[in-house]
């Protein structure tokens, strides 16, 4: 008799769960591609989400449907779907609810975990030199404004810092004028390279002055915050 390991195991058990609901998937596209039509015409237009983020919705919303479609038929007492026989015909009335149910928590598992991940990566994306340890010109200038004022330095200690003490770190550095003394010391740094390259007869450079610009736009305090939403 052959062994069946605990993987195998599970991976049969996977593949007779998800009968009923697969089974659907073999009846015809139908309007399968309807919502994901529907979904990227609304981000094309008004969100302007991530094409990552547009598919994952469009995915969840297809298996989704494929789950409550079986479900429905069950209640309805549809006997054929898309020409086929419904899946609670072929399978039976309890397997097909066990199928929908296990699908239905699948997706709500993988929802939640790509919520977790990217709610994670935005944490580490926003001031992630705070998680680092760098001592940026702005939070220097913040230090050595303020001596007698330790709340920055003591919110440098315990690393990875959370959302919410990045928010108020920014906000004591806006709050200390950090922001706005950075931009005034590259805006002076902005005029001398520029005129500099004047004296020497270098002429207009507009892809310096675009990178300059640039470089000062970046420093907006609500660029920050943009990136934490």
């Amino acid at each position: 008799m052959a062994t069946i390991n605990k993987t195998d195991m599970q991976i049969r058990v996977e593949e007779i769960v998800t009968r009923p609901t697969d089974h659907i998937l073999h009846a015809g596209p139908e309007n399968r591609n309807l919502l994901k039509i529907f979904v990227c015409s609304f981000n094309n237009n008004w969100i302007k989400s991530p094409p990552d983020a547009v598919k994952i919705c469009a995915d969840f919303g297809n298996a989704l449907h494929d789950a409550t479609i079986v479900l429905d038929d069950i209640q309805d007492g549809t006997i054929l779907r898309r020409g086929l026989p419904s899946a609670h015909m072929v399978y039976g009335v309890p397997l097909t609810i066990r199928a929908a149910l296990h699908k239905t928590f699948l997706i709500m598992q993988n929802l939640l975990r790509y919520v977790e991940n990217r709610k994670y990566a935005t944490v580490r994306v926003f001031c992630d030199d705070l998680d680092e340890g760098k001592f940026t010109f702005p939070m220097i200038h913040g230090i050595l404004s303020h001596p007698n004022d330790h709340r920055l330095l003591d919110m440098l200690k315990p690393r990875p810092l959370d959302m919410e003490s990045k928010k108020l770190f920014v906000d004591i550095l806006e709050s200390f004028g950090s922001f706005e003394y950075t931009r005034r010391e590259l805006e002076k740094l902005k005029i001398g390279i520029l005129t500099d390259a004047d004296h020497m007869n270098m002429g207009k450079n507009p892809y310096l002055e675009r990178i300059l610009e640039d470089v000062l736009g970046n420093l907006e305090t609500e660029i920050y915050y943009d990136s934490c939403d």
